[in-house]
C-alpha cells in the first residue's frame, strides 16, 4: 500500500514542463499513510520490511530522476509504544521512533541520543514500559521548515 502511494508521488515528481524540461513546482509536499502500527495484539514485524522495501524503491526512483538530494522523507506517528509486552503486543505510550531521510542530509547522523538505560526504574522510565521522550517530535520540523525556505513570522 505505501509502495503504491510512493509510486504515485514518483509519477508526480517526474512531471516536467514540456518546453524547458524543468519541474513545474518549486516545492512539493506529499503525505502518504501507513497503517498497522497499533500493535496491541501482535508485533508489526512484516510491516517494517514492507516500509523498508517501499522507501528503498522510492529512493531509487528519486535518484533516477536526479532529485534525491532535493527530497526529505519524514515519519510521524500520533503515539509511541511501550517497551514491554502486554502479553500479545504492546500498548500506547509517549516515546516513539521517528526518522528523517534524504539525499542532502548528513549520512548516519543521529540528532538525539539513546537513553543510557531502558531498565525499569531508569531515568527515562515512567513505569509499565513507558519511556519519557527527551524531546517532542516537533523538534525536527524547525530545520525542515528552514530548508523549505519558509520565512520567519
Amino acid at each position: 500500500y505505501v509502495a503504491k502511494q510512493l509510486g504515485i508521488v514518483s509519477q508526480i515528481t517526474a512531471l516536467r514542463d514540456a518546453a524547458t524540461g524543468r519541474r513545474i513546482a518549486d516545492r512539493d509536499l506529499f503525505v502518504v499513510q501507513v497503517n498497522g502500527f497499533d500493535t496491541h495484539n501482535a508485533p508489526w514485524d512484516e510491516g517494517t520490511s514492507l516500509l523498508d522495501d517501499a522507501l528503498t524503491g522510492f529512493k531509487g526512483e528519486m535518484t533516477k530522476q536526479g532529485i534525491w538530494r532535493d527530497v526529505v522523507v519524514v515519519t510521524m506517528s500520533d503515539f509511541g509504544r511501550t517497551m514491554t509486552s502486554n502479553g500479545l503486543g504492546t500498548d500506547h505510550a509517549w516515546g516513539g521512533n521517528y526518522f528523517v531521510a534524504g539525499g542532502g542530509l548528513k549520512a548516519k547522523t543521529m540528532l538525539s541520543s539513546f537513553p543510557a538505560s531502558l531498565d525499569e526504574g531508569g531515568e527515562m522510565d515512567a513505569g509499565y514500559g513507558i519511556v519519557i521522550p527527551k524531546w517532542g517530535y516537533e523538534v525536527y520540523w524547525g530545520p525542515i521548515i528552514d530548508w523549505l525556505g519558509v520565512p520567519e513570522p
